[in-house]
Parts: C-alpha cells; structure tokens; sequence
C-alpha cells in the first residue's frame, strides 16, 4: 500500500512541479494532513524531481567561434545570463540569446544550468531594461533559430537541447563532426563553426 501510494506520489507530484513550483508546496501540504510519511517521501521526490532532468537529455552551451573560452564556470554563466558580465576574456563584447520564458528548454536550462527559476530572470532581465542600466538578452523563437543566431553572431552564447542538434542534423544537414584542422570542442555546420562550451563548477 505504501509503495502504491509513492508510487501514485511520484507521478503526481514530478509532473505538478514542472507547472509551477510554489503550486508543488500547496500540493504538498493538501496531500501531507496528517501523514509524516507522506510529507518526507514527497520532499525526497521534490529532490529526485530536480535532479533527474539534468541526466536527461543533455543541454549544450554554445558560443560563436570567435570566443576563445572553451570552458565556463556555473557562476560565470549566471553572470552572463543575468547581463552582470558583459564582456569576454578579450574585452570582445557577450551577445546573449535564449528562447522564450515559456519555452520548455528554456525553463529547464534556468532551473538546471542557471539554477535559477525562469520568472526570477524575467524580473532581473525587466528591471535592467526599464532602469536603463542594461539590456535583456536577445529572443529567438525556435531551437533552430538560435543556432543560426549564434552562429552569424560575433560574441554570440546560447543553449540547445542535444537531440535538437541531432535532428537538425538530419533535418538541415547541419554537421557536427570534429575535424582534424579545429580545436578540441568545435563543431562544424553547414551554416559555420561553433564553439560547445564545457560547464564546470
């Protein structure tokens, strides 16, 4: 009965936190009354929920192949993505794209690689812009329009979902196979060359 029921817990509650996050508390504390069991078992689901994306499918930080950075640290990327660094190691300045704030790998690449909620960057992006003091990082509509974005764009950075990059492999006839004449960690496209960044701690 127990397993049954985090069983029936697990699901419940794994989909219910992908909606809205403050929503999974409520929902906790409606299923919880009374049971101590069921409170701790949903916390140890609440962590399992967060950290099972990032072993899914593989989110890919790429830059133009101008940048010279191969690697970028988490605390480097959140600077970047919340407008706080705006250059690179060159002085050559960062242009920043990301999808739109509902876009599904949008969110996943706020809440995994930024960790950070995507509505937290919207209000740091938005009062950037209405103070004057910055800009918002610029919005592409698709994957594939990202790609193409960061590849024309000097000092450009972006994000895309590995199966993405396989299926407009297969779609545009992007190519990403390493070549003897690149550095280790750039791909080839038939669009250009970019840089995958590897993310460190």
């Amino acid at each position: 009965m127990l397993i049954f029921c985090l069983f029936e817990l697990l699901l419940s509650s794994y989909f219910y936190y992908y909606i809205d996050f403050k929503k999974f508390f409520t929902f906790v504390q409606f299923h919880c009354k009374g049971s101590l069991i069921k409170y701790y078992s949903l916390v140890i689901i609440l962590i399992f929920a967060y950290l099972v994306p990032s072993q899914a499918v593989a989110i890919e930080i790429v830059t133009h192949p101008q940048v010279t950075e191969m690697t970028l640290t988490k605390s480097q990327l959140r600077r970047i993505y919340t407008m706080r660094q705006l250059r690179w190691s060159d002085n050559s300045a960062i242009n920043v794209f990301v999808l739109p704030s509902q876009h599904d790998l949008h969110q996943r690449f706020a809440k995994e690689r930024l960790q950070i909620f995507p509505y937290q960057l919207n209000r740091i992006w938005h009062k950037l812009t209405y103070s004057g003091l910055g800009v918002a990082p610029t919005i592409v509509a698709s994957e594939k329009e990202l790609i193409q974005a960061v590849t024309k764009t000097p000092g450009a950075i972006g994000y895309i979902d590995d199966d993405t990059l396989k299926k407009i492999k297969q779609d545009e006839k992007i190519k990403r196979i390493e070549t003897p004449d690149m550095e280790a960690g750039q791909q080839t496209s038939s669009k250009g060359v970019v840089n995958v960044v590897k993310i460190k701690n």
